[in-house]
């Protein structure tokens, strides 16, 4: 995007839910999809969540985390396009066989296995692209165009940065349901696909994170790194309720009101 000034007072940050009926006006059905995927599946949750409620928490924190790294990217970053592809980043997984394929699997494939799963979810991108319109955004965005960037290729500063706010959404959801009292994400559980143990989500994101400069290189490299602590591993000390509190933030400054309301309850 060429000569973007970043200002709270533009609509995408300052009315995000009439930014999103803008851009979604036309995606019919496209709500329904989500909220048939329901996260975290294996677990008992105290606040469930599923992709219509993440799509709006992923886009809360990637307009949470923008000024961090706005100026150091200029005209050559588009927080526009990053919001969008925050919103629809999840888009084919309803049209995919596996579903919201759990993370932890993944460590389980082997190389056939990842193959077909790839292959899943490259056919529920192309069910979504046929699914939904072409053009987003007054027509500036080519919908097929950001969803491969933001689902499969993650090749661009807006993609990995959908990416980290992804992850850290999910450890977010998770450390909040061990905040309110649901010890089980504190543990493993048994594979819904396989007869093993996968690790907790917070020894998941865990290791994520430890590894966050090999895994978001463009991210990482583009800004000053040392001057953000969600760009570095953290402290044993500090992990993870670091992430919660930045979790927590994006939340009350940008997601529905709906959504906070359900995530905070008086």
């Amino acid at each position: 995007m060429t000569g973007y000034n970043f200002c709270y007072q533009d609509p995408a940050f300052s009315n995000p839910l009439g930014f999103y009926g803008i851009v979604f006006a036309a995606f019919a059905e496209r709500e329904r999809y989500l909220r048939s995927i329901i996260r975290y599946g294996n677990y008992r949750t105290i606040f469930p969540t599923d992709l219509d409620s993440h799509q709006h928490q992923v886009a809360a924190m990637v307009r949470y985390l923008i000024p961090f790294l706005i100026r150091h990217q200029g005209d050559a970053f588009d927080p526009i396009r990053a919001i969008i592809q925050a919103y629809i980043h999840d888009d084919h997984e309803p049209f995919m066989e596996a579903g919201d394929f759990q993370s932890a699997d993944r460590a389980h494939l082997n190389d056939q296995q990842k193959e077909l799963l790839w292959e899943d979810e490259y056919r529920g991108i192309q069910k979504a692209i046929v699914q939904y319109p072409k053009r987003l955004w007054h027509e500036k965005y080519s919908y097929a165009v950001l969803l491969l960037d933001a689902a499969r290729e993650v090749a661009t500063f807006e993609s990995e940065l959908v990416k980290l706010a992804d992850k850290l959404v999910g450890l977010g959801e998770a450390l909040h349901e061990i905040h309110s009292g649901n010890d089980a994400m504190r543990r493993g559980t048994m594979s819904l696909c396989f007869q093993v143990m996968n690790v907790s989500p917070v020894e998941y994101y865990r290791e994520y994170f430890s590894n966050i400069k090999r895994r978001l290189p463009r991210l990482v490299s583009s800004v000053d790194s040392d001057a953000h602590w969600f760009l570095q591993p953290l402290p044993e000390e500090e992990f993870p309720w670091k992430y919660h509190n930045l979790w927590a933030n994006a939340i009350s400054m940008y997601a529905p009101t709906g959504e906070q309301e359900r995530l905070f309850p008086q």
